[in-house]
């Protein structure tokens, strides 16, 4: 589960935001699915190692079968910077904040 239920500390992470994007449907739905544990080990989108694991071998780094690369693509990344946080909306409600821990392009 990586909902955050305190109210206080979900304002204090929407507040460290540099950033909002708006999520296309495909988007939402693969942020909804790591929230609710549905890619379950993942606890986020993948990095560039564990994307490259997974397109290799069908497998995560630590071993598990994992077939399905999940991603948070975006046509243009020029404006976002590693480490940066970004509050994820949602047809203009927010539902999840993203650290950049890597940018890269496939």
């Amino acid at each position: 589960d990586l909902m955050i239920k305190d109210a206080g500390k979900a304002k204090d992470l929407v507040n460290s935001c540099v950033k909002t994007v708006e999520l296309s449907e495909r988007q939402a739905c693969d942020v909804f699915c790591l929230l609710h544990g549905a890619f379950s080990p993942l606890k986020g989108f993948m990095d560039e190692t564990t994307y490259n694991a997974v397109v290799k071998d069908m497998r995560l780094p630590e071993k598990q079968l994992f077939g399905l690369p999940v991603t948070f693509d975006m046509n243009d990344v020029s404006s976002f910077k590693q480490g940066e946080k970004l509050l994820l909306k949602w047809k203009g409600e927010n539902v999840a904040v993203l650290e950049a821990s890597s940018i890269y392009k496939p």
